[in-house]
């Protein structure tokens, strides 16, 4: 799953119903968040055509859905839905110093950077 949440989406429990014909993944995101009220960041990388019908039950596995299809990652800061390319992200290594691998996990959960996914 190529995902980061920063924040819980706790949407209304409304549908989100959606045809495509070759259309933007861009415009089916701009469209997603529209349904929510929700402001959407995508990034000019995520380029890809999108042709069916979309009926998600769920934001988030929905999301999720198109995020492993089309090898997205996507976070909510609680403000924004942030969408990129899984390619335009970097991984570094960190050493730990002046703490240890539980002690940042805690810290990171504190302060509502963690995400148990």
């Amino acid at each position: 799953m190529f995902s980061v949440q920063a924040t819980e989406l706790n949407w209304p429990e409304q549908p989100f119903r959606y045809y495509a014909d070759n259309d933007s993944l861009k415009d089916l995101l701009n469209n997603f968040g529209a349904n929510y009220r929700v402001s959407v960041s995508v990034s000019d990388k995520v380029n890809d055509r999108v042709s069916g019908r979309f009926t998600p039950e769920d934001p988030a596995e929905f999301l999720d859905y198109l995020a492993q299809v089309y090898n997205l990652m996507w976070y909510f800061d609680g403000a924004v839905l942030h969408v990129y390319k899984a390619t335009e992200t970097r991984s570094r290594l960190l050493q730990l110093e002046l703490l240890t691998a539980r002690e940042l996990r805690s810290t990171l959960i504190s302060t509502g950077v963690w995400d148990a996914r």
